[in-house]
């Protein structure tokens, strides 16, 4: 993973001590793919919670089906 890189604005305004223009943009650019990394991982595991609360969900019904025809039954 990709860690956030901190653009050096330097002490004063060309002084020197800061990064170039081509090396603040390459590290905007890694920071860029560093959050569309995350938001790529967190998209697949909603899907993934979603995918799973559907099954679990259809489980219990299946429970209750069950539960019922039984009761249905024992009477």
């Amino acid at each position: 993973m990709i860690e956030q890189e901190l653009i050096n604005t330097g002490l004063v305004p060309n002084d020197g001590t800061g990064d170039t223009i081509r090396v603040s943009f390459q590290k905007t650019n890694n920071n860029f793919t560093e959050i569309y990394s995350a938001i790529a991982n967190s998209d697949a595991i909603i899907s993934d919670l979603v995918a799973n609360a559907g099954f679990v969900v259809a489980n219990q019904a299946y429970s209750v089906v069950n539960t019922s025809y039984v009761v249905t039954n024992s009477s």
